[in-house]
């Protein structure tokens, strides 16, 4: 099990946990893509497909809008430790704009998994079937879906982190 970051040394916490591979930056549009793919491949049968669509969406615009709000909550709390120790660490190390625009990724993103939930359920409203365009449809709903909460899971887990530091008054020299 790893060590709470409250029990390491604050400065590397900050240099190794924060917004900074390449990896971290895009792997919930890369995940999010490739699991759209998948879907769009399987070829789902049609009426299946709407039925699971039309009982999920409610669900996913919910839970979404949810979201958008702890992610709200999330950037205001951000703007409260703007003058905190360790985001003065991190702005020193050019690594705040990142974890600010993760966080504010991690928000627009639950926007646009509302708003894609209700363009299809939108669509559901005028046409009995999707047709052939079922296993499109799940892809579209799949992507906003992983995505958004790729970019969550990353905001939350980045903002714990930063929570989680002692301050660091004392360990950085000015």
């Amino acid at each position: 099990m790893e060590t709470p970051p409250v029990s390491k040394d604050p400065r590397s916490v900050v240099r190794g946990r924060t917004a900074g591979s390449y990896f971290e930056q895009w792997h919930p549009p890369a995940i999010g893509l490739l699991a759209a793919a998948i879907v769009a491949m399987l070829n789902l049968p049609s009426d299946e497909t709407y039925k699971v669509i039309s009982k999920a969406l409610p669900s996913v615009v919910d839970a979404a809008a949810i979201f958008a709000g702890f992610q709200g909550t999330a950037i205001a709390l951000l703007f409260t430790l703007a003058g905190s120790e360790p985001l003065k660490i991190l702005k020193r190390q050019g690594k705040s704009e990142r974890l600010a625009s993760f966080i504010m990724w991690a928000f627009v993103s639950m926007l646009a998994l509302v708003v894609a939930a209700i363009l299809v359920q939108s669509i559901q409203a005028v046409y009995d079937d999707f047709g052939t365009w079922a296993s499109y449809v799940a892809a579209f709903v799949v992507f906003f879906l992983v995505f958004a909460s790729l970019c969550a899971v990353r905001a939350i887990r980045l903002l714990s982190t930063l929570l989680m530091l002692p301050d660091l008054l004392g360990n950085e020299k000015r």
